[in-house]
């Protein structure tokens, strides 16, 4: 277990872990919504492109920090950029919805499992247990 002090930290760690281990293919349950995507948005709010950064383009490899931003909370006015779910935008933009990191293979294995296997409910839990026979613990991301 790795244990970050910040987000910038954590996404920092993900990053380096990836780039180290250099993976062809990155499989994800809910890649787009869930690990990936959530890292992306995550990363977009504090000024990161972390499908760059994970990318396999050499000069965009570097990890660098945003710039901090010296706008006080709340002073936004009309012409302000509206906040957008930046995952969910991308993959608008792909065909089928794909989510793309450049010279890697993701596989939202949601969507495999979704086109293969028939079942009453494609949660992860009724997937791993319908599919493998066995049961994992649900974990609530709300506290």
């Amino acid at each position: 277990v790795n244990w970050s002090g910040s987000e910038i930290d954590l996404l920092q760690s993900v990053g380096n872990a990836l780039i180290e281990n250099d993976p062809d293919v990155i499989v994800g349950f809910e890649a787009q919504n869930g690990s990936l995507g959530y890292l992306v948005d995550r990363a977009a709010v504090i000024g990161l492109d972390f499908g760059e950064i994970i990318s396999r383009m050499p000069e965009r490899r570097r990890f660098r920090p945003p710039e901090c931003n010296t706008e006080k909370e709340g002073t936004e006015n009309e012409t302000s950029p509206k906040k957008v779910n930046v995952a969910v935008e991308y993959m608008k933009k792909t065909a089928g919805g794909g989510f793309n990191i450049t010279g890697r293979h993701v596989i939202n294995l949601w969507r495999v499992v979704r086109q293969e296997v028939k079942l009453n409910s494609y949660t992860f839990e009724n997937v791993v247990a319908e599919v493998l026979g066995c049961r994992v613990a649900l974990h609530s991301t709300r506290q």
